[in-house]
């Protein structure tokens, strides 16, 4: 890590993974777009410090879809964590990375815990195996109730696949706010949850819940669009979204995007300006006289 105190977290969401050769519906290249995104985090400077993929890793959780997905999350320079989508097969996931550094679970759930960094990292469950929709189960309230209180006072960052609040995109919001009520009463009791981060919308989104911030990742296959409070259709933009740093300073945390392609540092503002970063800070730090406002 940089230091003691900071965190760098990257979010890839939604890269509906295909099977080698193949692409989603025919058209994306979803497994190339996820190891775009990957190399692109590889690069990013400071080192990024943990890569979460939060659900609907594959298109369909068959065996060669995730046998591509291991591969391409293998070149991956820190460590990986993951949590189910409504697209994935929980069962299949746990047999082929349960117990791993990446998904640590055991015995059909698929929540846990890591511990390894000055932020708590929770993974929820909030998958229906019945459904395309969320659901947040008394057993799953009672397992986050006891999780996050056998540590009250580290700060937590809870990454879920189901946005928990209400969007105001129509097909997200088709679950039942049963789930985030339960979520929010949970929250309500553990103030040490910092932020929450999902993706399943396959657009930005910022709100919260229980007073914690939320933040809803875009796709790295593809974008859906769709205008907030209308009950309509969205429509799908076959382009990768822009890839999400949580970066915690100690204090906070803050989110920026990142674009998913690389930085040329013939771009940077110094380079530019034919400047020093220094001189350049110091010549952006001059006050010069203004008209009286």
């Amino acid at each position: 890590m940089n230091n003691s105190s900071e965190l760098r977290i990257v979010q890839l969401t939604d890269p509906h993974v295909v099977p080698a050769g193949e692409r989603l519906h025919d058209v994306t290249d979803s497994s190339g777009r996820l190891a775009d995104a990957i190399a692109v985090v590889n690069a990013m400077k400071p080192r990024v410090d943990a890569l979460l993929l939060t659900g609907d890793l594959v298109e369909t959780g068959t065996r060669p879809s995730y046998e591509r997905l291991r591969e391409l999350i293998a070149a991956a320079r820190m460590p990986v964590f993951l949590i189910p989508g409504n697209h994935d097969d929980k069962a299949l996931m746990a047999e082929m990375f349960g117990g791993t550094p990446a998904y640590p679970v055991s015995g059909g759930r698929a929540q846990y815990v890591v511990d390894d960094f000055p932020v708590r990292l929770v993974a929820l469950d909030s998958v229906d195996p019945s459904s395309e929709f969320a659901e947040f189960t008394p057993e799953r309230a009672a397992w986050l109730d006891h999780t996050l209180a056998a540590a009250p006072d580290t700060p937590t960052l809870l990454f879920i696949h189901h946005p928990p609040m209400r969007t105001g995109i129509a097909f997200v919001d088709l679950s039942d706010p049963q789930w985030t009520d339960g979520l929010a009463k949970v929250l309500s009791r553990h103030r040490q949850v910092r932020y929450l981060v999902s993706g399943h919308a396959h657009m930005a989104l910022q709100g919260t819940l229980a007073g914690v911030p939320v933040y809803v990742a875009p796709s790295t296959a593809f974008q859906l669009v769709s205008r907030l409070g209308v009950d309509e259709p969205p429509s799908k933009v076959d382009v990768p979204g822009p890839i999400p740093l949580h970066y915690w300073d100690g204090q906070s945390f803050l989110t920026t995007t990142y674009p998913a392609f690389e930085i040329d540092e013939a771009d940077r503002l110094d380079a530019l300006s034919g400047m020093s970063w220094e001189d350049l800070k110091k010549f952006m730090s001059i006050k010069v006289d203004a008209p009286d406002r």
